[in-house]
């Protein structure tokens, strides 16, 4: 391939440019660039910044995330409810005690997972959801924004060595890659770690090219960030050692800012994880510490998703642009440090046994479509070169985008989809309870699976006028106990004379049975004992409403049940504790 490397650029570059002999040049700001860098106005790159905002949001109105409930992932509601608990916190102007608050709101909408996760992606969308809104679309445009953030600098960083036109196109197709829709219209932290870690991961190719302590520190600033957004952030910890590998640049561990960024990085995450570790690790679901059967498990899934995010054409044109850029890398450090952050995500999802999920590919996307772009780019300027195309002109500067575009329409071709987001149900019952004021019962039971009891509480919390202020409890924790997940469950009553007795005595008024769940693990014990309690004759309870309940796409008619009992407000109202809702 004619692409002159930096040294070769600095000796005589230039002019190769000008004859045709270099197919593509790389052309970057910092010391000893070949040229000045391609120019493009801040009003051109505002409008690709609102391109690429308008692409998202068109295709998530496309796939009716808008419409959805929060139920694209199983953490979706958690997410939710979290974040709207930290916006009600900053509502209320009483910023004394935020524990005190925390429990108390985990009591009325037990969904909140603070200790679960970190806390940056709740504070961001909880600060989001009290100046724009706590809507459905309110949630999604944040997330949407997050997504068009990473496309827009996915251009930025190739539009120097491929041009603005391949640039545009590789932020678009970054957009279109499935599993980036899914995550991107879902509350869910993988886009906000791929926005920060791919900042962290430039930052880090900033330091290898000036050697200037700023940018070591500001990719540790980046790198604590991603951190308090989901321990993910860990696989940025390889990126210093493996770039530095790539480089064969040992010197570089004799620099102090190094040393000092890796303590900087500690003194910001470690208090957090030092407390919360233990509760993170009890819901990983292949087990609490590495093993080998986990990474024989996640080495045989993982490559059956690297397709999907560039297609089997993108696949093979990865290793081109690594390639090209571990080769220009000696003097632009953002190759290598971003060919770092590909294996540093793989061996972190490969160790680590949180879970085996097409979604932490989202966080490898972006680097991936980058090296992808690169390989379309390299190929499309060689080929155009070596048939004769000639140097200079407009031809030559899009061959670039050629190639990209060739790779797009490969990867639609093979692997395109609309990433579509169906839930509905819970929400709209929580919300006919809500909106009746106190004319219905205000402390209520959900039974259903993780999922389902989950947009049951958030549908609830955000039909509030202000909250907290129904109490709704989680059937799998009250009457059961089921891990985070839904594993390891035990039963708690034996009787429904027991189950009854536990409704009456804790002043609940309403239940909802989902009984679209009778065909899956959780179709606990207690849900029969439920309806056998709520269908019974002569224990007072009749029938509420029902709904058609939608689980991504699949219609289930009436099959979420609800009941009240007559005499509701003749209850006790007796305190509920979080060891009540939590059971330990």
């Amino acid at each position: 391939m004619a692409i002159p490397n930096h040294k070769e650029a600095n000796n005589g570059g230039a002019s190769s440019a000008g004859n045709g002999r270099g197919a593509l040049r790389l052309v970057v700001d910092g010391p000893g660039a070949t040229g000045p860098a391609p120019r493009a106005t801040a009003a051109f790159q505002v409008a690709v910044l609102l391109g690429l905002f308008a692409l998202a949001t068109l295709l998530h109105v496309a796939s009716g995330a808008f419409e959805s409930g929060f139920g694209g992932f199983e953490d979706e509601p958690a997410h939710l409810v979290t974040s709207l608990m930290v916006r009600d916190w900053l509502a209320s102007g009483d910023l004394s005690n935020p524990r005190a608050f925390a429990e108390n709101y985990y009591v009325h909408y037990p969904k909140v997972g603070v200790g679960q996760w970190p806390p940056l992606f709740h504070g961001l969308l909880g600060v989001w959801m009290l100046v724009i809104g706590t809507s459905t679309a309110s949630v999604v445009a944040f997330m949407t924004l997050i997504e068009a953030l990473i496309a827009f600098v996915i251009y930025s960083v190739l539009r120097r060595p491929l041009g603005d036109a391949a640039g545009v196109l590789a932020g678009g197709l970054f957009l279109t890659v499935p599993i980036v829709q899914e995550c991107s219209a879902s509350a869910m932290t993988e886009s906000l770690i791929a926005l920060l870690g791919l900042g962290a991961v430039l930052a880090f190719g900033r330091f290898l090219d000036t050697g200037k302590a700023r940018w070591v520190f500001a990719f540790a600033g980046a790198a604590g960030a991603t951190l308090l957004t989901k321990g993910s952030g860990l696989a940025l910890g390889l990126v210093p050692p493996l770039s530095i590998l790539f480089l064969r640049r040992l010197d570089l561990l004799l620099r102090p800012a190094l040393w000092g960024a890796a303590v900087m990085v500690a003194l910001i995450v470690g208090p957090w994880y030092y407390f919360t570790l233990s509760m993170s690790q009890g819901t990983w679901t292949g087990g609490g510490s590495p093993s080998w059967e986990f990474f024989v498990s996640a080495a045989l899934a993982f490559p059956g998703w690297l397709p999907g995010l560039a297609g089997w054409l993108g696949l093979l044109l990865v290793p081109v642009g690594l390639f090209w850029g571990l080769r220009n890398g000696a003097s632009h450090g953002r190759w290598v440090a971003l060919a770092a952050w590909v294996p540093a995500i793989l061996i972190l999802h490969l160790t680590v046994p949180s879970s085996i999920e097409e979604r932490h590919f989202a966080v490898l996307a972006p680097a991936w479509t980058i090296f992808a772009a690169l390989g379309a780019g390299v190929v499309g300027a060689t080929l155009f070169e070596g048939l004769g195309g000639g140097s200079g002109g407009r031809a030559q500067k899009l061959a670039p985008a050629g190639g990209v575009l060739v790779m797009a329409a490969a990867m639609f071709v093979t692997h395109g989809r609309l990433a579509t987001k169906h839930w509905s149900g819970w929400g709209e019952a929580a919300r006919r309870v809500a909106v009746r004021g106190d004319q219905s019962p205000d402390r209520l039971l959900i039974a259903s699976d993780p999922v389902g009891e989950g947009l049951f509480v958030a549908g609830v919390a955000l039909a509030e006028d202000r909250r907290p202020l129904r109490l709704v409890m989680r059937a799998s924790k009250v009457l059961g106990n089921a891990g985070w997940s839904g594993y390891d469950y035990e039963q708690r009553f034996a009787t429904l004379d027991e189950v009854d007795g536990y409704l009456r005595e804790h002043g609940v008024g309403y239940v909802a049975v989902d009984e679209s769940t009778r065909s899956s693990r959780h179709w606990y014990p207690h849900m029969e004992q439920l309806l056998g309690v709520l269908e019974s004759q002569d224990r007072g309870w009749r029938p509420f409403a029902s709904d058609d309940v939608v689980r991504d796409g699949i219609v289930y008619p009436g099959s979420l049940r609800a009941f009240v009992r007559e005499d509701w407000k003749a209850l006790p109202r007796p305190e509920i504790s979080l060891s009540d809702v939590l059971r330990r």
